[in-house]
């Protein structure tokens, strides 16, 4: 940018220079995610990565590495021992998942076939509808979202049928203090932290958040 435009730039309102109108029909955040509350989401988001992830980051490292290790005996063994073609890209994807999800919900998750069979296809529902909602002309995208937010509505509500029962049990065990240092407790303090009434996490908006933010990480 010239500098004679710096000043300028600086001078100019929030509301100028937000992006978020732009980003809302790019990411048909406005049309998929029927019921998610984006606004208060994504200002969780920067500060729970801003907060926790960037500041404690040599603290997901083991917890990673011990996922794709487990994740690279447990299948690529299978191939090595049965003498079959490793097919990567699937392969690969599968591998980085189970290690994002280690770190942000832990490993009995993570060992649970079932919520990982139906958290991926949330998320691939999710990238499917956000590429090509996101894509259309304003006024196609009325008429196209309802095919697509029906495989991610079924595939959501599955997944958060697993998820908020484990989100709520370490909230319990946060606020009785024997828990120790993990990812939802500490997304739950910074819930709490940047709640204007300071009121405990609520484990199903908590347990979308972090679904919301495992699913921009791993960008499947």
């Amino acid at each position: 940018m010239p500098p004679e435009h710096v000043k300028w730039l600086l001078e100019q309102p929030p509301a100028v220079m937000s992006s978020k109108t732009i980003r809302e029909e790019r990411h048909a955040s406005g049309y998929l995610h029927i019921g998610v509350e984006f606004e208060s989401t994504e200002f969780f988001l920067e500060r729970i990565m801003r907060d926790r992830l960037t500041k404690y980051l040599d603290l997901v490292q083991e917890p990673m590495h011990d996922e794709i290790k487990n994740a690279f005996d447990a299948d690529f063994a299978n191939y090595a021992r049965d003498g079959m073609p490793v097919n990567i890209f699937p392969a690969l994807q599968k591998v980085i998942l189970q290690a994002i999800c280690r770190v942000f919900f832990g490993p009995e998750l993570t060992q649970d076939r079932r919520f990982m069979l139906v958290y991926y296809r949330y998320i691939l529902a999710m990238s499917i509808g956000t590429m090509v909602i996101g894509q259309l002309p304003r006024f196609l995208k009325s008429i196209m979202v309802p095919a697509f937010n029906l495989p991610l509505w079924y595939y959501r509500t599955r997944t958060m049928k697993l998820l908020v029962p484990v989100v709520k049990h370490r909230l319990d065990l946060a606020n009785d203090e024997t828990d120790p240092y993990d990812f939802i407790s500490q997304c739950a303090k910074v819930s709490q932290r940047i709640s204007s009434t300071k009121t405990a996490a609520d484990p199903a908006h908590l347990a979308e958040c972090m679904m919301l933010l495992v699913s921009l990480e791993s960008n499947v």
